[in-house]
This record gives C-alpha cells, structure tokens and sequence, in this order.
C-alpha cells in the first residue's frame, strides 16, 4: 500500500459501518488522487467502480483553479501571518498528484475571483 492507504482504510471502514447504520457523514479530505476517492467509495459495499451516480457515497470535490505563482502568494501571505496552512514546499506535489476526473461531482473555484462572485 502506498503512503496514506492505511489512513484511507480507516475512513473507508468508519464511513461503511455509518452506512450500515443509515447515518449521514460529512468527511472533508483531499484525496487529490481518484484512486483514494474509489478508495472511499468502496465504503458502500454495492458499489463498482466507476458508477459514481449510484454509490451511496457521495464525494463532492472542490477543486481551485489558478495559476501556481498566484496560489504560492496566498500561502507565503498565511504562513506570514502566522496562519496554520500548507507549507508552500507541498504545492508544487499537490499539483501534479491531482487527478480531476469530469464524471465526478467536482466544483471548480477560480483563484482570483472573490468568494462574494460565487454567492
């Protein structure tokens, strides 16, 4: 398993036992890569892959769009402030490890515009 997995393992386990009991579960995470997002899917013990629309398990993505010199900015301004974020050392993997797949429910958020343009 690679780094990660384990982790992923776990969620997956609380999240089937939550649907055996017919609860609701909100779970925030990044799971950039769509494998960790079938990972969590497989929560729902019907489910086969790629069949997003009738799994149980309803991933919501948000994915923010910008240029990486304008999100480094917003970093290196947080990390300035004292703000608990990501270290700017990670955007650069972060990038490259996303896989965006157009099946998904995925939100696209551009980086530039205020979260007022989106209300």
């Amino acid at each position: 398993m690679k780094t990660g997995s384990h982790g992923l393992k776990i969620l997956q386990e609380s999240l089937r036992e939550r649907l055996l009991n017919e609860e609701t579960v909100v779970l925030a995470c990044s799971s950039l890569r769509k494998q960790c997002r079938e990972i969590l899917r497989g929560s729902d013990l019907d489910y086969k892959q790629e069949s997003y629309s009738s799994c149980k398990v309803k991933i919501v993505y948000w994915n923010l769009e910008g240029k990486a010199d304008v999100i480094a900015a917003r970093l290196q301004k947080r990390a300035s402030k004292g703000e608990r974020f990501m270290p700017l050392t990670l955007l650069q993997s972060q990038i490259e490890l996303l896989q965006a797949d157009d099946c998904e429910m995925i939100f696209k958020l551009s980086v530039v515009l205020s979260l007022e343009a989106y209300s």
